[in-house]
């Protein structure tokens, strides 16, 4: 006669992950800026971006790409490498030197390096 209905729970509703932010890569992009002497209008007619784009980037609010990084440190004369790892106010008597020297030059040093390394490990054993 009378047809039973069944009830269904209602459907919760989806709850997604908590997003977190990414975690953003540290970098020197700014301390090696201003160790150039560039200001961010500078920079960024150099490498074709806005002002805005790379303040954000200094600020860790914009991820960089690798192109971008690429092209801030050839803007800023260091590598990509360096922009990540390396202050450049960290207190490193070889870092001057070794930015102006040329190819052959940087040859040189490495290989003056080496030699008085090689002589205080003799004086060392000695």
């Amino acid at each position: 006669m009378f047809r039973q209905l069944s009830f269904r729970a209602a459907p919760q509703p989806l709850t997604l992950p908590t997003m977190t932010p990414k975690r953003r890569t540290p970098h020197y992009i700014r301390e090696w800026r201003e160790f150039r002497g560039m200001t961010q209008d500078a920079l960024a007619e150099e490498i074709g971006m806005t002002k805005a784009s790379i303040s954000r980037v200094e600020n860790h609010k914009q991820p960089y790409s690798q192109v971008m990084l690429e092209s801030i440190a050839r803007a800023l004369n260091t590598t990509a490498a360096d922009l990540i790892g390396h202050d450049p106010r960290a207190d490193d008597p070889m870092r001057p030197l070794w930015d102006i020297a040329d190819s052959d030059q940087r040859l040189q040093i490495a290989a003056v390096a080496e030699a008085l390394l090689k002589f205080r490990v003799r004086e060392d054993d000695q």
